[in-house]
């Protein structure tokens, strides 16, 4: 019999992980486990990522390089990806050290 359609077949809790036995289309082995799963669905958004201080950023036309900041004082635009491990060695790093 297709494991899909079989209704004595246990199945795993979503939550704990434990097996059940399922009455119609229940996902959760008890109250508590629906409930924190439901918990879970709705939990307040994470914070928003901040600009790190350590990272360079390129404006992109003008070519000006910042470090920590995401708007280019020059132009007056912003800046959201910053330079790749290679690019802010270089920029980073003088000829005179």
């Amino acid at each position: 019999m297709n494991p899909v359609r079989d209704d004595a077949a246990t199945t795993t809790c979503a939550v704990c992980g434990t097996a059940f036995a399922a009455q119609g289309r229940q996902r959760h082995c008890s109250t508590r486990c629906r409930q924190q799963a439901w918990r879970r669905r709705r939990a307040a958004p994470a914070e928003p990522v901040v600009a790190r201080s350590d990272t360079v950023y390129a404006c992109p036309s003008c070519d000006a390089r910042y470090l920590g900041e995401q708007r280019c004082d020059e132009c007056n635009t912003h800046n959201a990806a910053g330079l790749d491990r290679a690019a802010r060695a270089r920029a980073v790093t003088s000829p005179w050290q």
